[in-house]
């Protein structure tokens, strides 16, 4: 077992003199219901990039019988999207859901017809509750009328508008569809001219002189109805391959039909009653009517749609859909059956004759792989299975009663290896560890200082220096890490162990052979200690050969590929360069010029081919060309060889981890010419610090703090500033200024040291293409960085250690009050001088607005994005001021338009409101100039019409490519993305093209999704991927998404991690928490009673969440029944960045989502309603701390040979 770690990249590398970029991968869990009725098997994700489409890295599942689902986030924000299609069922109806795709904002907890209206019309909850007629107090995001313990009544009303919604919505989308629309413009034309009507209503509700008809909709009402059918007859006849003649035709007896429906609806008084699910399964058989009398009048017959009769609505009102799908056999075939016979399929309906003939359909992805005879009820495979090629099968199947009604099921069938050999595994000899399975030590360690030991991590090393890592994050004395499968065979012997306790400045301890290094209050002392490392090692077995190559890759040449090298735009290289007993997995070519800019080429498929987009702050003109500065190249051995050629003949090579110099003779006469780019920069004198001022009174823990000061700096460039404060335990407090406020400021954390804290460094950066840099120490001296060069600089007068901060008690209440914009004026725009608003920045400004909102706001996020959702401005006020600023400098943002996106406001006890769409009523548009440009002659999307992997077998560790055949119509191919999935694992490889050359690679490693499971997240598994999805952009910024069934592309992964051959489900019972009351940073733990039945448990993931989504989440990787969370944090997510938030005290944390997964790669979850668990945690007040004794380990017993499990 061990504890989530969370890793939080610091503000100081806005002035850093090097950065780099966390590996670590955000996610929490995501919960609710799709309620029509609840949808069964309805396909929810989370729509990441808004565009309504299923993305290979959006996260998915299916719904269960009661509508529920749970996801896991790697993003804060997100709408949610359910489709219902050929499998979804209407529990309330018992019939089939499809054709119809809802959609709620992220946070809600109900996805349904009143949430989509909400979403897609930017309307809040009280709007649409007013022009539907809901009950008072009903939250169209929170309510679902089919939950146990809601009000009845309101319950009843709100399902009944919710199917009265689907009847008009689907019916309409039907008819466009059988007039010769495609499904997915038939439905969002139904969809957007029912939001349109509901929007006008809205307006309407608030003028005191309209109507009471023109402020509601009634579902039952002819002329709402006409006011639909108006608008999509308009709309539909902008739609490719539509009839209208037909779509006319049969306009006036679809509304007459909806009507009629929906009338009976209306008379319904009892939401689970057998008469009622027979009323609401009439909406299903409307809109097949609608559609098949569409088809019939397009090709020329009648197309009568029999619901136009009420009295054949009330016929229908008697007639149950089918109950129940039986398909006999056990769900498996044979790679040896004689027969390609699956089962024989029969229907349950209790209301239908003896002898009734049902229709069937086969659906789902692999629905043309079988057969079915309608007459034998027999379901059959069309080619014989092959268990290495296909090892399941899932086809739903459409039942359809005499009466038209329809029901779905989903059958997974499993092909089951010829001669395939059961059994378990034994226990390996001790001190062997076999890849893929835990390998776990016992420790012996104390923290006598009055803490206890967080983290303690045991490093053990091979002789090439590939280590394996145990940790040990719950403080029980084993450390343990489950090794991937590729982990090499061999003889690992222990290098290292690190110890840390959990005061908040941490007290650590490192041994190595010999040698002992503690660190207290940010001070190192080094001893010498007597434990020999060499009697402790692990000997793994059953993982990959151990690396034999140890030769460094070859570097021969480069040379520029036309054309010229354009600021903003794609440019390539060549390189030639050869690899022995292995492949060049990346080069890295970089170019610099006289000023210190450099541009950077990569190549990371191993073609020959680097590429960069060059900077829009590179300097143009011959003056200031770029030369051939530095070529790194690297292997793709487990440990990496590594070569490195400087301008300047030096080469350095770097084999099992060891450097060596030496010199080459390869000629660095490659130049760059930027075309188009920035005139050369003249500042080169870092930033003048001249002035500070603190605070004269003390700073209260969890409240702002705020720094003056006063700089000098050249004009056209502003001042980015650090100043770090620090106490006599070595604690650090910082404030910062990003965007040249002359005041750097911070929130300050809850939980820090009291007392007095002495400015002790000051860092500052301007904004200049290249940045000049300088540092202020305590000690009087500074150091700075010019055009990248770090230098001593001159001695400064400035006595840091007058300025003095002090922390005092927190003064917080402990409000649970969200805070707001003012509802009046959230956001006004400055004047830009003429009687407009300034709303138009250039690319490198500082853009900025007034907003209005509660006094206790402590953090303010308000985002900008542009049409297609690849470019966000993100305002924020650090100053706390009213005024929030944006610094326009991300290369990635295009030129063009910004609307307003979501909102975040945060006060000082942590409550958190967010805002969306058109929540802050009309925010007017952002204009940025001078960044990158689409080429906006271009507006065809690009196209993909063929995928060829190079062959149909990958290696794990290897380049693996995927061939494709691509057209960029009006401008060229500029990116290609390309996910391939294994089935129901959540395990992808991301293959990527930049260049536009028509291969698209991968190195075939390390799994590109993200999981509950740490080792699913972080390990490929064998066995065949399948294409997922798809993106293509081309240089106009044209996108096309290609969905899974585009592609029927496949390749079987070899040599990864192997999965237990186990198909069932683990199981997990008798969960409870050691207590329900916590202290803060205290260890917290829940048993359980965990059951892979046929493979061992493979992780544990509990995910608790806060009334504000502060989340903290229990882990247990070792399968002991016990899962842990260290206490000292939560988390939140910002921007679907994760961040570390404060506790307060008192907060309650209530189960949000768990899962288990085994050894084969099944898992269950469950939600709040399977498991009841909460905690509170009880936030002492601060007190100093007085613990500066560093963990020990007990050197006599530390381990021995037999306690390695």
């Amino acid at each position: 077992m061990s504890l989530n770690r969370f890793h939080v990249v610091s503000p100081l590398a806005l002035v850093a003199f090097s950065a780099c970029r966390s590996p670590f991968v955000p996610s929490s869990s995501v919960g609710g219901a799709v309620i029509n009725g609840p949808l069964n098997e309805a396909l929810v994700f989370l729509d990441y990039d808004f565009d309504g489409v299923l993305d290979a890295n959006e996260p998915s599942a299916r719904t269960d019988a009661s509508g529920k689902y749970t996801l896991v986030s790697t993003q804060a924000n997100y709408d949610l999207v359910a489709i219902a299609d050929d499998q979804t069922v209407d529990t309330s109806s018992g019939a089939t859901f499809s054709g119809i795709t809802l959609k709620a904002p992220s946070g809600a907890g109900v996805i349904s017809p009143t949430s989509t209206l909400m979403k897609e019309g930017g309307l809040t909850a009280t709007e649409v509750a007013a022009v539907l007629g809901l009950p008072d107090d009903v939250d169209p995001l929170s309510f679902n009328p089919f939950a146990d313990g809601v009000d009845a009544a309101k319950a009843l009303e709100v399902a009944k508008v919710s199917k009265q919604i689907t009847a008009a919505l689907s019916s309409f989308a039907s008819a466009a569809e059988g007039a010769g629309a495609g499904a997915d413009d038939a439905f969002k034309t139904a969809l957007n001219s029912m939001v349109e009507v509901v929007k006008t209503k809205a307006v309407k509700a608030k003028d005191a002189n309209a109507s009471a008809a023109d402020k509601k909709i009634d579902f039952t009402k002819t002329d709402d109805l006409e006011l639909i059918k108006a608008k999509v007859t308009t709309k539909a006849a902008t739609l490719d391959g539509i009839d209208m003649t037909t779509m006319n035709a049969l306009a006036n007896d679809t509304r007459d039909a909806i009507k009629n429906v929906n009338d009976v609806i209306a008379t319904v008084t009892d939401l689970k009653s057998d008469a009622t699910k027979n009323i609401f399964s009439n909406t299903q058989l409307l809109r097949d009517q609608v559609k098949e009398a569409a088809v019939a009048k397009k090709a020329g017959g009648v197309g009568n749609i029999a619901f136009k009769s009420r009295a054949e609505v009330d016929t229908q009102a008697t007639n149950k859909a089918p109950q129940d799908i039986n398909l006999t056999g056990n769900g498996t075939i044979s790679e040896s059956a004689s027969s390609l016979v699956v089962g024989t399929v029969s229907t349950v309906d209790t209301d239908q004759t003896y002898g009734t003939a049902f229709k069937y359909k086969l659906a789902g992805k692999d629905a043309d792989l079988f057969s079915l005879n309608e007459a034998t009820g027999e379901l059959s495979l069309k080619a014989k299975p092959d268990h290495a090629k296909k090892p399941s099968y899932e086809v739903t199947i459409i039942t359809k009663d005499s009466g038209g009604k329809k029901y779905a099921e989903t059958f997974k069938i499993n092909v089951l290896k010829e001669g395939a050999e059961g059994g378990s595994s034994t226990t390996a000899p001790f001190k062997e560890v076999k890849a893929g399975e835990l390998a776990a030590v016992k420790y012996k360690a104390t923290d006598k200082g009055g803490s206890f030991i967080k983290d303690a991590i045991l490093t053990f090393k091979n002789e090439i220096g590939e280590t394996i890592e145990l940790k040990d994050e719950d403080n029980d004395g084993i450390a343990s890490e489950r090794l991937a499968g590729t982990t090499s065979n061999g003889t690992y012997v222990l290098h290292k162990i690190e110890l840390k306790d959990a005061n908040v400045l941490s007290n650590t301890v490192s041994y190595e052979q010999g040698t002992k290094t503690t660190t207290i209050k940010g001070v190192k002392t080094t001893q010498k200690h007597s434990l020999d490392f060499s009697k402790f090692s692990l000997k793994v077995t059953g993982g990959k050969d151990a690396q034999t190559d140890f030769t460094a890759p070859e570097l021969t040449s480069v040379t520029l590929v036309p054309p010229p090298a354009k600021a903003g735009e794609l440019s390539k290289l060549k390189y030639n360069a050869k690899d022995t007993g292995s492949f060049i997995k990346e080069a890295e070519i970089i170019f610099k010029n006289s000023l210190g800019q450099t541009i950077t080429y990569v190549d990371k498929d191993n073609d020959g081919t680097a590429h960069s987009t060059i900077p829009l702050t590179s300097f143009k003109g011959v003056e200031n060309q770029f030369s051939l500065h530095k070529v790194k190249l690297i292997d793709g051995n487990a440990i990496s060889n590594i070569a490195e050629y400087d301008a300047s003949g030096n080469l350095k090579t770097t084999v099992k981890g060891v450097t060596t110099s030496s010199k080459h003779t390869v000629a660095f006469n490659t130049k760059i010419q930027v075309m188009e780019g920035m005139n050369a920069q003249t500042d080169f004198t870092p930033p003048v610090l001249s002035n500070i001022s603190v605070p004269g009174s003390a700073l209260h823990l969890g409240s702002h703090g705020s720094i003056g000061y006063r700089g000098t700096e050249d004009r056209g460039s502003f001042i980015q500033a650090e100043f770090q404060f620090k106490n006599a335990a070595g604690d650090i407090v910082s404030f910062y200024d990003a965007k040249g406020l002359n005041a750097a400021t911070t929130i300050l954390s809850k939980t820090a040291a009291k007392g007095e804290y002495t400015l002790h460094r000051v860092l500052l950066t301007d904004t200049a293409p290249v940045p000049n840099k300088i540092i202020y120490e305590g000690d009087g001296s500074t150091k700075t960085n010019i055009k990248g060069v770090e230098a001593a600089g001159s001695a400064h007068n400035l006595n840091l250690g007058q300025y003095k901060i002090t922390l005092a008690e927190s003064r917080l209440t402990g409000e649970t009050d969200k805070p707001e914009f003012d509802a009046r004026a959230p956001i006004t725009f400055k004047d830009d001088g003429s009687g407009g608003i300034k709303s138009s920045y250039t690319f490198g400004e500082i853009a900025n607005f007034d907003y209005r909102a509660s006094n206790d706001v402590a953090k303010v996020s308000i985002v900008f994005e542009d049409a297609n959702r690849k470019g966000k401005i993100v305002f924020d006020d650090s100053n706390l001021d009213g005024t929030a600023e944006a610094h326009l400098a991300d290369e990635t943002l295009f030129s063009g338009a910004y609307s307003f996106s979501t909102a975040t406001l945060e006060d000082f006890n942590g409550n958190i409101k967010n805002y969306y769409g058109n929540d802050l009523g009309r925010i007017p548009t952002i204009t940025l100039r001078g960044a990158k440009d689409h080429v906006t002659s271009d507006t065809t999307k690009p196209d993909i019409t063929k995928l060829t992997p190079e062959k149909s077998e990958a290696n794990w560790g290897e380049i693996f490519d995927i061939a494709y055949t691509g057209d960029g119509t009006g401008s060229d191919i500029a990116k290609v993305e390309l996910m391939f999935g294994k089935k129901n694992s959540g395990v992808t490889i991301h293959f990527i093209d930049y260049e536009g050359d028509g291969t698209a690679s991968a190195l075939i490693k390390d799994n590109y999704s993200s999981s509950p499971s740490s080792f699913l997240s972080n390990n490929l598994v064998n066995g065949e991927y399948e294409f997922n999805y798809g993106v293509i952009t081309d240089a106009g910024g044209n996108i096309t998404r290609l969905r899974q069934e585009a592609f029927d592309t496949k390749f079987i992964l070899k040599g990864a991690n192997e999965l237990a051959s186990d198909t069932v489900k683990p199981t997990m019972k008798n969960v409870t928490l050691d207590k329900t009351d916590f202290d803060f940073g205290t260890i917290a733990s829940i048993k359980y009673t965990g059951d892979g039945t046929g493979s061992d448990i493979l992780d544990v993931f509990f995910d608790f969440k806060d009334r504000n989504n502060k989340h903290i989440f229990f882990n247990d990787h070792d399968g002991d029944g016990v899962a842990t969370a260290l206490l000292n944090s939560a988390t939140s997510y910002v921007m679907g960045e994760k961040v570390e938030s404060d506790i307060s005290n008192g907060d309650i944390f209530i189960l949000n989502a768990a899962f288990i997964y085994d050894k084969g790669g099944n898992y269950e979850s469950f939600t709040p309603r399977d498991l009841d668990l909460k905690f509170s945690v009880t936030v002492p007040r601060s007190t100093d701390q007085t613990d500066f004794e560093a963990p020990e380990l007990d050197l006599t017993s530390f381990i021995s040979l037999d306690e390695i499990v």
